[in-house]
C-alpha cells in the first residue's frame, strides 16, 4: 500500500473505525491491522495561552505515530492540556486555527470524548 493510501484511510476512517489499546497507548485500524498509530508522551508545552487557561495549567506535547507494519509514515504533535484531560491539535502559528485535517486526526484518538469542549473552551476555531 503507498504512502498516499494509508493517509487517505486515515483521513476518511472515523474513531469507531479503530480498536484503542489504553494499556500500549495504541491504536489499530479495523480495516487493515498494518496501519496503526501509538502515543509518546512529549515534553511540557509552555507559553501558549491557550494550552494554560484551565485550572491545571499544565499542558505536555504528544506525539502520535502513525506505522503501517513496522514501517514509519508520519508523525503527528498534540497538546495534552488541563492536566491531560484534553488532546488538542496545534493551531498555525499566532493564530487559534487549527487545520481540518489535525482536527480531524485529535478526534481519532479522542479517548476521553472531550476534543470539542476543550477546543471550545481554548477558543480554537477548524478552518
Amino acid at each position: 500500500m503507498r504512502i498516499n493510501e494509508i493517509k487517505k484511510h486515515i483521513r476518511q476512517s472515523t474513531p469507531s473505525d479503530w480498536v484503542c489499546d489504553s494499556n500500549r497507548e495504541s491504536y489499530t485500524y479495523k480495516e487493515d491491522a498494518n496501519i496503526r498509530i501509538e502515543r509518546q508522551s512529549g515534553e511540557s508545552f509552555r507559553g501558549e495561552k491557550w494550552a494554560e487557561c484551565y485550572p491545571n495549567s499544565n499542558a505536555n506535547s504528544v506525539i502520535y505515530t502513525v506505522y503501517y507494519g513496522n514501517s514509519f509514515i508520519e508523525e503527528r504533535t498534540l497538546v495534552d492540556v488541563d492536566g491531560g484531560r484534553a488532546t488538542l491539535p496545534l493551531p498555525a502559528i499566532d493564530t487559534n486555527s487549527v487545520s481540518r485535517d489535525d482536527y480531524h486526526f485529535a478526534s481519532l484518538v479522542d479517548e476521553s470524548g472531550t476534543l470539542d469542549q476543550y477546543m471550545k473552551r481554548s477558543r480554537l476555531i477548524v478552518e
